[in-house]
């Protein structure tokens, strides 16, 4: 995807296919990380916004949540000028308790 966009080819087509394929799980992997970054870094911030929103959903579903998603939901929101909302609250409360860790307890992760 980066490389098409690079290259300036059309997407669409590409991301209506990953699109139907994550709707119907069939999407493995950081898929809608790598297409939100991609998008976001070819200047395409509201496509990035939904591929991140999409990977949050998928993972709370999941019981966890996509801390590569999250940290790009949060980066484009921002860039967006978009007010905070409990997505990047949650960020916000992730990076205030990783700082609040002992040093050594930092370092092994």
């Amino acid at each position: 995807m980066r490389v098409l966009l690079a290259l300036g080819e059309d997407v669409d087509e590409l991301l209506a296919e990953l699109r139907a394929d994550a709707r119907r799980d069939r999407a493995r992997g950081p898929v809608h990380d790598f297409v939100g970054e991609s998008l976001e870094d070819h200047g395409r911030p509201q496509e990035a916004l939904r591929w991140f929103n999409a990977g949050l959903t998928r993972s709370e579903v999941q019981g966890t949540l996509d801390h590569a998603c999250l940290t790009g939901h949060w980066r484009v929101r921002r860039a967006l000028g978009l007010s905070p909302d409990g997505y990047d609250e949650e960020l916000e409360v992730s990076r205030r308790e990783y700082a609040e860790q002992p040093d050594d307890v930092a370092e092994r992760e």
